[in-house]
């Protein structure tokens, strides 16, 4: 599924509440967010399609039909309710090879640099859901499962910012979210909850509260037919072993090396995964207009347009601000939008 990185935020929020709850009104009075002293813009509505995923009814173990249909995208109504909704370029949209139930994520494979030749994005089989993959993986590398208390989910984010969040990195993974947020619900309720919905049943998803607001798994069952509800747990013991969205300095096992997860999470690491990408630049003053962002940032902080002399003293004061995180320079590129997809790779490498 392709979603626009501009309105990630706020159409994801539908996925597991009431469709009353988002107001596009709320998304254009956030159309410009001041970051660092320069207003983001985002995508116009009129640049995106509303899809809709409509299930027609079947027997009980008979797979449903979906169809998807295209909506009307209007200003100032609140989302309909469905049980997904999808922002993207219907021309983007290619009909899959029923043969394989595979579909390119891009017009052609050719478009993307990638040398491994078995990049394939497989079509989802309604029968697997994160944690399923994760159990997938590590039997597949023959992680021996029983010798940890458990193994836990955890999709909160770490904090290196603010002493309010469950976990903070002080002195490693260090990520880069000053200014604190002014709450924390956002890494402990609302990302958390977005993802433990698709979460699965072979592990239990951490929740700071041990439990998701009243009614929410109700929706979710209402909205997701036939969506297995998640497992909670609201403590990560020493001998667990963790999946967590990003490293955690406190935890002792990751499934995931966290100094290898921690370099590739880096904006600095980008130019080693592909060749498209913006050009590094050595310093503010090679060429202007240029960007700055700090290499562990998140949420569009962080980031900084270098026009003149005037905005180079506006981060330097940030640096000096922020405790000097490390940061890249690159060319400033005039795009409308950015699409961000989310993925799983096999540990064997073969699909994904």
């Amino acid at each position: 599924i392709t979603r626009y990185k501009s309105y990630f935020d706020f159409h994801s929020l539908y996925s597991f509440y009431p469709a009353e709850f988002v107001n596009m009104t709320e998304i254009e009075e956030k159309k410009e967010e001041k970051r660092g002293g320069h207003h983001r813009v985002l995508s116009s509505l009129d640049d995106l399609s509303m899809l809709q995923l409509v299930h027609d009814t079947a027997p009980a173990g008979v797979t449903q039909d979906v169809k998807l249909k295209e909506l009307e995208v209007v200003e100032e109504k609140v989302l309909p309710k469905s049980s997904l909704l999808i922002l993207t370029e219907t021309e983007n949209l290619e009909n899959k090879d029923a043969s394989t139930a595979e579909t390119p994520m891009v017009a052609s494979l050719s478009d993307i640099d990638f040398t491994f030749n078995k990049l394939k994005v497989k079509a989802w089989d309604r029968k697997k859901f994160y944690s399923d993959y994760i159990r997938e993986g590590l039997e597949e590398r023959g992680v021996k499962i029983s010798d940890y208390t458990d193994v836990i989910m955890l999709y909160e984010s770490p904090s290196s910012a603010s002493s309010e969040t469950s976990f903070q990195n002080r002195e490693k993974y260090r990520f880069h979210d000053w200014p604190p947020p002014k709450s924390t619900r956002s890494k402990a309720i609302l990302g958390p909850c977005k993802y433990s919905m698709m979460n699965g049943q072979s592990f239990p998803s951490f929740l700071r509260d041990g439990a998701p607001p009243d009614g929410l798994m109700e929706h979710w069952a209402e909205t997701i037919p036939g969506v297995p509800m998640p497992r909670f747990v609201k403590t990560i013991h020493e001998n667990d072993l963790v999946n967590a969205y990003l490293p955690v300095e406190l935890i002792k096992h990751h499934v995931n090396d966290p100094d290898t997860h921690y370099h590739l999470a880096g904006k600095d690491a980008i130019h080693l995964m592909t060749q498209q990408t913006t050009r590094l630049l050595p310093d503010t003053r090679t060429s202007r207009p240029c960007v700055v962002k700090t290499t562990h940032s998140m949420g569009s902080k962080g980031i900084f347009i270098i026009r003149n002399d005037e905005d180079e003293k506006e981060f330097e004061d940030f640096l000096a601000e922020s405790g000097n995180p490390t940061f890249v320079v690159v060319d400033f590129v005039d795009i409308q939008r950015n699409v961000a997809c989310h993925f799983f790779m096999h540990p064997n490498g073969e699909e994904i």
